[in-house]
């Protein structure tokens, strides 16, 4: 990309969006190094322990809060599993965490999702399906202008294992 169109990016998409701002000021590049394609991030959104939203997330990062709590009582009794798993079977030494709060509140109904169908899936992707809504919707997009048009959605995923859970308390067959 040449400099003048590179320039003309720059200004236009620092002027629309916010996050386009400020991931404009924080890129580092090697002196000299040119850019290969123009990026510009228009929509995002994240949930973290803590941080229902992103302005959440960065007032406990800038304000160094501590967010590992006591594991809640209405995820699980953590003195049920507390002990020396060396001595004991089925036993820890955490009770701590760190948890997303309101993980229970997905409207599948929103999404076209069966409750039946929302109940089975992996509470990440449920959690992926909102993120990615609301940021379209910080994006300032009409979810209906994208079908067809070269869109990437990117995730980072942790776990996949909840396919394994359900299909050994044999939920698939009930």
């Amino acid at each position: 990309v040449d400099q003048q169109a590179n320039a003309s990016l720059q200004q236009q998409t620092s002027t629309q969006h916010p996050h386009v701002q400020a991931f404009q000021n924080n890129r580092q590049e090697a002196p000299g190094t040119p850019l290969s394609e123009p990026v510009a991030v228009i929509g995002i959104d994240g949930i973290f322990p803590g941080s229902p939203d992103l302005q959440s997330f960065w007032k406990n990062l800038v304000d160094e809060a501590d967010l590992v709590a006591e594991v809640p009582a209405e995820r699980w009794d953590w003195r049920e599993f507390y002990g020396d798993p060396n001595t004991s079977k089925n036993k820890m030494r955490s009770k701590w965490g760190a948890f997303l709060s309101d993980v229970d509140k997905f409207d599948a109904a929103f999404f076209g999702i069966s409750p039946r169908e929302a109940d089975m899936m992996d509470p990440q992707h449920r959690l992926f399906l909102q993120v990615a809504w609301h940021t379209i919707e910080d994006a300032g997009y009409d979810p209906g202008s994208l079908s067809g048009r070269k869109v990437g959605v990117f995730a980072g995923v942790q776990f996949n294992d909840y396919q394994a859970l359900l299909s050994s308390d044999n939920i698939w067959n009930e």
